[in-house]
């Protein structure tokens, strides 16, 4: 196939449809005549065109008039949703308790992460146990989180009389 072929096959759609001038027809001819690669292309192309408009003619013709009005009444006769939501959504019935329900929401949101963190005491703690061996107490300093651990011997018991 050479650059000629190539620059012919292009314009076989339009060699086909008679819209060529004279002399790009005749220029198509004269390489028709010299190249048999060309000519079957040109037979196929034809082929198809042929078996494409056969289809076409044996069907039909669709009334485009006819469907785009019935298509055109049905758009017309319902609201879409975006307009449905639009009535409803500016109603002052609707506005009233979403406010409400909203500021609810919004004090919630507020309030909640403030009764939820604690506020760490800065308060020293003493903590005491007892056991059969003895009493041991703890300290730990607000401050610093240092313990201070007391082992104390358990006190004599009391006699009772």
């Amino acid at each position: 196939m050479t650059t000629q072929c190539g620059d012919i096959t292009y314009q076989f759609s339009a060699y086909l449809d008679n819209e060529l001038s004279e002399a790009e027809k005749t220029r198509i001819d004269d390489h028709l005549k010299f190249c048999p690669a060309c000519r079957r292309r040109l037979d196929a192309l034809e082929k198809s065109s042929d078996l494409i408009s056969a289809v076409l003619t044996t069907h039909p013709k669709v009334d485009f008039d006819k469907i785009w009005g019935n298509i055109e009444g049905r758009i017309h006769c319902r609201p879409t949703i975006c307009q449905h939501l639009c009535t409803w959504i500016f109603k002052p019935v609707f506005w009233i308790p979403a406010g409400a329900v909203g500021a609810v929401v919004l004090l919630l949101a507020l309030y909640l992460p403030v009764l939820k963190s604690p506020v760490p005491a800065l308060v020293s703690r003493v903590e005491f146990v007892s056991s059969k061996t003895g009493n041991v107490m703890v300290f730990q300093s607000a401050k610093t989180h240092q313990p201070i651990i007391w082992i104390m011997d358990k006190p004599p018991k009391e006699k009772h009389s």
